[in-house]
C-alpha cells in the first residue's frame, strides 16, 4: 500500500486503499483518488478504452449509482451509470 495518502483531503477522514485507488471511509464523502503510479488492478478482458484503443478499462469504484472505470494502460477515466 502506498504511503502518505491515508487521509481524505476533502473531509480529513481516514481512507482505505484497494484496487489501485484510495477511497474515503466517510459514507457522506466517498471521495476517491489515486496517484500517477497507482495502477488499477483487473483480470481478464476489460472494457474498451477509447483513449488507447484496447480492452484495458476496469471498474475501480462505485459511488451511488455511478461506476468509475480507469484504464490500466493509459490511466483514462470513464463514468458509467450502474445497472
Amino acid at each position: 500500500m502506498p504511503e502518505g495518502k491515508d487521509i481524505c483531503t476533502n473531509c480529513n477522514a481516514s481512507a482505505g486503499y484497494s484496487n489501485g485507488i484510495w477511497q474515503c471511509s466517510n459514507g457522506d464523502c466517498s471521495t476517491i483518488w489515486w496517484g500517477p503510479f497507482d495502477e488499477p488492478s483487473g483480470e481478464g478482458k476489460g472494457k474498451w478504452c477509447y483513449q488507447c484503443e484496447s480492452h484495458t478499462l476496469y471498474e475501480v469504484a462505485q459511488i451511488s449509482n455511478v461506476n468509475v472505470l480507469r484504464c490500466h494502460r493509459c490511466g483514462a477515466t470513464r463514468l458509467e451509470i450502474a445497472r
